[in-house]
């Protein structure tokens, strides 16, 4: 599917398929003849980066199926050498158009970074560590409370696109 696809043809089916999920009027599928026609291999349209939220599964958010579209999912999308690897192998060799950075509001790595900066907490350390500059940004501004988080949230982000 993906390969015959441009990047903006890509876009608009997912955010059909966003507004799909959004109504509540998934498409309906057969996933046992889906999955028999996956088995030689996958073709996925666009790489989606999600995070690991169980609130937002990137195939639900956009109303996609089985190898309709790759994703790496991260908490709080903290990239590190395997997740690049990952995103990196849906370009290089599944051909992907698109690449989707998914973030979403209410996210708890971001209200962890905020609330917990220095939290020193098994491997949970190192995510919050990568989103924690961006918590201080907001914070400079003089936020608090909501309007922290979720400006903190949007830095975050801004910083994976640089």
């Amino acid at each position: 599917m993906g390969a015959t696809l441009t990047a903006p043809e890509v876009w608009q089916q997912l955010l059909e398929g966003n507004q799909r999920f959004v109504k509540g009027s998934p498409l309906s599928r057969n996933l046992p003849a889906l999955r028999e026609s996956l088995i030689k291999g996958q073709n996925p349209m666009a790489a989606v980066l999600c995070c690991s939220d169980s609130r937002v599964p990137a195939e639900f958010v956009f109303d996609q199926c089985l190898g309709d579209i790759f994703v790496v999912r991260t908490a709080g999308l903290v990239l590190e050498p395997t997740s690049l690897g990952s995103l990196e192998y849906a370009v290089a060799h599944l051909h992907v158009p698109l690449l989707v950075i998914n973030g979403h509001e209410f996210c708890g790595a971001v209200t962890a970074a905020v609330n917990h900066p220095d939290l020193d907490e098994s491997h949970i350390t190192a995510v919050v560590r990568q989103i924690a500059p961006s918590a201080t940004q907001a914070r400079e501004r003089g936020l608090s409370g909501p309007e922290l988080v979720e400006v903190a949230n949007d830095l975050h982000l801004k910083s994976l696109y640089d």
